[in-house]
């Protein structure tokens, strides 16, 4: 297909995730506008066109290979600069709080802690999920840490914003 053949819009809907189908996949916590919708879909045209001409006779992007000599598509090398797993505050809050549950307790959590036991398995989890943040992961760790923070971290001070 032609470059006047790239649909933006299946592009944009593509990355604004379906929470229908997984809860937490879109990065918006509240559907786009039109307006903002015409200002991504326009940073999407854009960005696409440079990555296009990046790839022409000379340019740097041509140049990446992989170490056989084929060039490495947009997509590897995006997967390859961009780890797909990021520790996230509201991450690390419950993890310790759930290793530490004697000494944090607060109605400010964006969870319960159920125990008063330490339970350090949530530090070894995430621990073992940023050695290869560039993997695709498992299917457990896809559900529970490639999505934006859950809405009940977003009412914790100090785990989505600063209070």
């Amino acid at each position: 297909a032609g470059e006047g053949d790239v649909n933006y819009n299946d592009m944009l809907d593509l990355l604004c995730g379906n929470d229908q189908v997984k809860k937490g996949s879109s990065p918006f916590y509240e559907q786009p506008d039109s307006e903002t919708r015409g200002k991504v879909l326009k940073w999407i045209q854009s960005w696409r066109e440079m990555l296009v001409e990046s790839y022409k006779e000379g340019r740097p992007s041509l140049m990446l290979t992989k170490a056989e000599g084929s060039s490495l598509t947009s997509y590897e090398r995006m997967r390859l600069a961009n780890p797909k797993y990021v520790l996230r505050e509201w991450m690390l809050v419950e993890a310790y709080t759930k290793a530490s549950p004697s000494s944090i307790q607060s109605p400010m959590l964006p969870f319960v802690v159920q125990s008063s036991e330490a339970d350090e398995s949530m530090v070894h989890e995430l621990f073992e999920l940023i050695q290869n943040p560039y993997d695709e992961g498992t299917e457990e760790q896809d559900e529970k840490y490639y999505r934006r923070a859950p809405d009940e971290a977003l009412k914790a001070g100090g785990t989505a914003f600063m209070s």
